[in-house]
């Protein structure tokens, strides 16, 4: 059975939050690689180096790799354990492929300390690396997502693991420091959530909650699951100590909207899920209002992905006016950021310009997990600026879809480009942007359409001419020949060409006509 959530919270927010560089035996992080606890990571970063402690069960060779995919390939791997003698031993590997990983010509692993226990059948094991090796045979690690792999062996002859003794986890290896938080002081709002999943493979749920009786404005500091133990992703998103997020400044009653998007694609029935999520609120109000920023690209079909395409960008902005018009003089100061595509994306970035020259990302994924979608804290605050651009880079792959295209919607098969920016001090505004849908099918030939909306989305019939009439998606999946020249140009302007740029920031949605990114070379 495979059911996966996604959800997006009016006031959510999700993320382990673990900091601290000493190396002592509490560490800052730690995670169960395997979930039923026979291997336990634990780590700190100290300086420019990353410190590891596993703990697993076992008393014969352990595994430990980053992996650019979550698979062998390509991966960076470190094995060492104890012999029966009390010896140790470690190595440093990288692997071609699904086969015996090749030992390297540098060994950058080092063991720090090695140990059984063997009444309860474990091997302790500290080891070390630097973040960045500069040797070609190993990965860099990032404060993006890492992909961890592991395996166990059953003695200390290396050789294949098995297929249960094995697994892989992504995680954010580098993290801030974060501020202690005392939920006992704090008051808790809990919203549970139950729906038995009809057979399709995507499905939206949407429920009302009304909140919190408060007479007063509170700030809410912390959120957290309440049941999600099967989930993939975010865990608990803590505050800075000075920012909040305000709840309760009308007299009148608060409702909150819930949109959980469950995944379902063997379209199993009878499946009954409970999830549910717990804000953390106080009445001692911190100096600074927090807001949510979404930006990126609209959802509609004009975002097509082309089929058997490894690569393929699509942009959305959230242009210099918008800005302008819309930010006081100091600007907004942005703390966290949450990347969202779906199962496609391979790499995302939030870019930052200023007159016309490129600051260093507010936030990238690479590789991108569509399974592991994290609010994280940045490591530290940007400032945006009126006039400023953001834009939102995601690059896709459609080899996995079989020859089929893939378009712009709110299904796991299909495509979003956005970013969603926590920042202070809140103000109104919402800035997204969109290619011109009827550029986008003249592109394609299609002269007139009509649109049939449905219950959540919007499907786009060809009227003429008459050999490409239908249904778009089967246009595009079926019909259009994607010669190599069409390809070529379709990239660039999607890449490089027009938007429509729409942002709000009272109740008025404003509109920014042929806009252009522009990226210094």
């Amino acid at each position: 059975m495979w059911v996966e959530i996604r959800a997006l919270f009016i006031l959510f927010a999700l993320q382990n939050y673990s900091g601290g560089v000493a190396i002592k035996e509490n560490y800052s992080n730690e995670e169960t690689l395997d979930g039923e606890g026979k291997y336990v990571l634990r780590w700190d970063v100290v300086g420019d180096r990353i410190v590891f402690e596993v703990t697993a069960e076992t008393q014969g060779f352990v595994g430990f790799g980053i992996s650019p995919s979550g698979t062998m390939t390509g991966a960076d791997i470190f094995i060492a354990g104890v012999r029966p003698n009390g010896s140790t031993y470690v190595q440093d590997f990288h692997a071609n492929g699904e086969t015996m990983p090749v030992l390297d010509t540098q060994q950058d692993w080092r063991l720090l300390d090695a140990y059984e226990i063997q009444a309860e059948n474990k091997t302790i094991l500290k080891f070390s690396r630097l973040l960045d090796t500069c040797d070609e045979q190993d990965l860099a690690i990032g404060s993006d997502t890492t992909r961890i792999i592991w395996a166990l062996g059953d003695s200390d002859t290396i050789a294949y693991h098995g297929g249960t003794n094995r697994g892989t986890k992504s995680m954010n290896l580098i993290n801030p420091q974060i501020p202690e938080l005392d939920l006992a002081s704090l008051q808790n709002y809990a919203i549970d959530m139950s729906i038995r999943l009809p057979p399709m493979d995507t499905v939206y749920w949407c429920t009302l909650h009304k909140g919190p009786t408060l007479t007063r404005k509170h700030h809410i500091v912390a959120c957290d699951t309440l049941v999600y133990t099967w989930a993939k992703g975010g865990k608990m998103m803590i505050f800075p100590e000075d920012v909040g997020f305000p709840i309760g400044e009308t007299s009148t009653a608060q409702y909150y909207m819930v949109e959980v998007h469950y995944d379902n694609p063997q379209r199993l029935e009878g499946i009954f899920v409970e999830t549910g999520l717990i804000m953390h609120y106080t009445p001692k109000l911190r100096s600074i209002d927090a807001g949510i920023l979404a930006i990126g690209q609209g959802v509609d079909i004009s975002l097509t992905i082309p089929p058997n395409q490894d690569g393929f960008k699509v942009v959305g902005h959230c242009s210099p006016q918008c800005t302008q018009e819309a930010l006081g003089p100091e600007g907004i100061t942005v703390f966290g950021s949450m990347l969202h595509s779906h199962k496609s994306g391979r790499k995302m970035k939030t870019r930052h310009l200023r007159e016309n020259i490129e600051l260093p990302w507010i936030d990238f994924d690479n590789p991108y997990d569509f399974s592991f979608q994290q609010n994280k804290v940045l490591l530290q605050t940007r400032q945006i600026l009126p006039g400023d651009q953001l834009s939102v880079e995601c690059t896709y792959s459609s080899i996995w879809r079989n020859g089929k295209p893939v378009i712009g919607g709110r299904s796991s098969y299909e495509e979003m480009c956005q970013s969603v920016l926590w920042y202070y001090p809140r103000n109104q505004l919402q800035c997204m942007s969109r290619y011109d849908v009827d550029t986008h099918l003249a592109d394609f030939g299609v002269e007139k359409y009509h649109i049939v909306r449905g219950l959540s989305s919007l499907r786009y019939i060809v009227d003429t001419p008459a050999p490409i009439a239908g249904d778009y998606y089967d246009l595009v999946a079926t019909k259009f020949n994607w010669t190599y020249g069409f390809l070529r140009a379709y990239q660039e302007e999607r890449l490089n060409g027009s938007n429509v740029t729409m942002w709000r920031e009272t109740k008025t949605y404003k509109i920014s006509e042929k806009f252009n990114r522009v990226f210094s070379k």
